[in-house]
């Protein structure tokens, strides 16, 4: 009796959750992967913070296009745009488009999972 007691203790110790978190905090290139992206997203939450041009804002006064310098780190593009800019705040809409798809992919295909899981394939 004190054994199945023992047991049952255990089983409510164990959640699917703990166990899934500990699997994935094991897995290093999983971390890895967590990082970079809790990375991208504090740099696009923080971006017009971080640089000092706008994406928009042009210097028609440079050559076509200017080289990496202080002032503009990857340099200018054909219309004097800052290219590091533009590419941070790329990065937003890159993660918008990414959660937005992955939300859809999930409202759309769960519950049809979950409907052939219960009903099987029909044709």
């Amino acid at each position: 009796m004190d054994q199945a007691r023992n047991v049952n203790k255990l089983e409510q110790w164990r959640s699917l959750w703990r166990d899934t978190r500990a699997r994935l905090l094991k897995n290093k290139l999983t971390m890895f992967g967590l990082c970079i992206l809790m990375c991208m997203v504090v740099i696009a939450i923080f971006v017009p913070w971080i640089v000092s041009y706008s994406y928009e804002t042009q210097d028609l006064s440079l050559d076509a296009t200017h080289p990496p310098s202080i002032q503009h780190w990857m340099g200018t593009n054909v219309l004097g745009r800052d290219l590091f800019s533009r590419i941070l705040y790329g990065n937003r809409v890159s993660l918008l488009v990414e959660f937005l798809a992955t939300a859809v992919a999930l409202r759309h295909r769960c519950p049809l999972g979950n409907h052939f899981w219960l009903y099987g394939w029909s044709h």
